[in-house]
């Protein structure tokens, strides 16, 4: 995926969000702060006076709903517009990591045959 069409979906993101945020009447109510606490790696807690920082179990429920587009404003009468969401931008999103990672099996799988070569030769 270039980095274009990563910026024009970020930016489509970001505005479809406000732009539903408005038609809602809710600028950043509970469901949009959960997904936003979920995308946290790593939360800190505090055990017996030290602050540690564990990993969020929760970050891949925030992934998921971001890549379904799971937002309280997508319900009723706006449903269409998360599966247009859900259509366009991940079929994107998925042929552009499929196209990268195609490219990148060709290079991981030349480099272990060139190591697989080295270590027999090296043993012969």
């Amino acid at each position: 995926m270039s980095h274009r069409l990563m910026s024009f979906t970020a930016a489509n993101w970001f505005i479809g969000t406000l732009i539903n945020m408005i038609v809602q009447g809710v600028w950043f109510g509970n469901s949009q702060m959960s997904i936003i606490n979920n995308l946290a790696l790593f939360h800190w807690y505090s055990i017996q006076g030290f602050t540690v920082p564990l990993f969020n179990l929760g970050f891949l429920q925030g992934v998921v709903d971001i890549i379904t587009w799971n937002y309280s404003f997508y319900v009723g009468e706006w449903i269409w517009v998360r599966w247009l969401w859900v259509i366009v931008f991940n079929t994107g999103l998925i042929w552009g990591i499929a196209t990268n990672f195609t490219f990148l099996w060709g290079q991981i799988i030349s480099m272990l045959g060139s190591l697989i070569r080295a270590v027999v030769g090296a043993a012969a």
